[in-house]
């Protein structure tokens, strides 16, 4: 998946004349939002650490990816686990602790066939990818939590981000458009966060990323979109798994 999406910046920019190619976004939100330059994403992920405007993940501790596979005849199975942590910096309040799972699944069947032929097809491919939000000196309920997920019929993952206790929740949509392009990379660019009023914040992951966050949204929630968008900066979508 990954291939394909790089496939498609690369023959973007060469359709446009090398200009990089951005993530396609509302202009009327963008318009009304504070937008941040990202840096640290292109380092090493020895001591990883990334940031935007008067955020930063603080120094990452990433977990090792690990793969479990089995086959049986022509069915093959593969999961691929990984995760990190850190806590926010630059917030205004009690910084908010962020702890983050992805797992991928690939399962394919394959068919040999005569004269050497070998037919193999997808039967299920996904990635998932959640984090908790906690608060030191608060109860669990107040904490938050975002699951993101591939519907598994071509559109890129989104979800939602909401309160352990079911009271608030907003809407997270990843996007798979590049503005100016005429179709679809396959995999999310970037998400949006929304509200019942409308767009909250926006998260372009391609490049070395941008945030934008509404100038209406100020306080406590303003820092947990902070640290939801830098837990999508770190989101690491998995390589193709290989059978043997």
């Amino acid at each position: 998946m990954r291939t394909r999406v790089w496939a498609l910046l690369l023959l973007f920019a060469v359709g446009t004349g090398c200009h990089q190619a951005v993530m396609e976004l509302d202009p009327q939100f963008s318009a009304k939002a504070d937008q941040y330059a990202v840096s640290g994403r292109q380092g090493l992920m020895l001591k990883e650490k990334v940031s935007f405007g008067p955020y930063s993940s603080g120094e990452v501790d990433r977990e090792w990816d690990s793969i479990g596979q089995w086959q049986l005849f022509g069915y093959h199975s593969a999961t691929q686990d990984g995760g990190f942590r850190f806590q926010l910096e630059g917030g205004g309040g009690t910084p908010w602790r962020v702890e983050c799972h992805n797992r991928a699944t690939l399962r394919e069947m394959s068919l040999d066939l005569l004269l050497g032929e070998n037919w193999s097809w997808v039967v299920e491919s996904n990635n998932r990818f959640s984090c908790g939000f906690t608060r030191s000196g608060e109860s669990s309920e107040r904490g938050w939590l975002m699951a993101l997920a591939e519907s598994g019929n071509g559109t890129p993952l989104g979800g939602m981000i909401g309160r352990s206790d079911g009271l608030r929740s907003w809407k997270i949509e990843g996007i798979d458009r590049l503005q100016g392009a005429a179709i679809a990379t396959a995999a999310a660019n970037g998400f949006t966060i929304t509200g019942d009023h409308g767009a909250l914040a926006a998260v372009e992951i391609i490049n070395e990323g941008r945030v934008w966050i509404a100038k209406t949204v100020q306080g406590e929630d303003r820092d947990l979109l902070a640290a939801a968008a830098l837990a999508m900066l770190l989101y690491r979508e998995p390589e193709r798994m290989v059978m043997e």
